[in-house]
């Protein structure tokens, strides 16, 4: 049996209140017979609309889904080089 490569997806979002919650189930719905998907991060980039609330209570389900929040915007290639605390 061969090994699989081990993926983890960032994902940035500011104010994603429409679109976040059907790009996580499409992540979680992608076919894993060629790699292990080990985390989800989503980082909030100074988010003013229900896109906080609505990770928040998605991850609950997928414990993958690790949630970082900033309160102020900073921008992509900021929030690009941030980790969750474990």
């Amino acid at each position: 049996m061969k090994n699989k490569l081990s993926l983890t997806i960032g994902i940035p979002a500011h104010n994603e209140e429409k679109n976040i919650i059907k790009l996580l189930r499409d992540i979680a719905r992608q076919d894993t017979r060629e790699f292990v998907l080990e985390k989800i991060i989503v980082v909030l980039d100074g988010c003013t609309d229900r896109t906080y609330k609505i990770v928040d209570k998605h991850k609950k389900s997928n414990k993958k889904i690790k949630l970082i929040s900033d309160k102020r915007r900073v921008g992509k290639s900021t929030t690009r080089f941030k980790t969750p605390s474990k």
